[in-house]
């Protein structure tokens, strides 16, 4: 999985098929049912590079005034994902009784939440690119 990240970031191709190339890489990592809090760890930290380069990237092509507003939007949604982060901890938790399952379960909600959020930057940048 570290490869492709290293290859998406070294040509910063952040696309939405680069997603769902690590999405695949992560489902065949949690298929092989070994280490799989690992393999969500690792996504997790896969999306939120593929987030903080697009939004790099995406900042780059703005304006001084629509940095400001991608910034005060940023900031905005790092709040909403710190407490989405909370709620998913304690809905696995409550969910699957603590334990490994739990925190693996966490890390990929947690993941997704990122991706999502990716997907809407990595648009809002091919849309400027084009």
């Amino acid at each position: 999985m570290i490869v492709s990240l290293l290859l998406v970031n070294k040509g910063q191709a952040q696309t939405l098929k680069s997603i769902s190339i690590l999405e695949k890489q992560n489902q065949g990592c949690l298929d092989k049912g070994e280490d799989m809090t690992g393999c969500a760890a690792d996504f997790g930290n896969q999306m939120d590079s593929l987030l903080n380069l697009s939004y790099n990237n995406l900042r780059k092509t703005l304006s001084p005034a629509g940095k400001d507003s991608l910034k005060a939007e940023e900031l905005c949604w790092i709040k909403k994902r710190d407490a989405a982060f909370k709620k998913n901890a304690k809905k696995e938790n409550d969910d699957l009784g603590g334990g490994t399952m739990s925190i693996m379960a966490t890390y990929q909600d947690n993941a997704d939440f990122v991706k999502e959020r990716a997907i809407v930057l990595i648009k809002r940048l091919n849309a400027v690119s084009k």
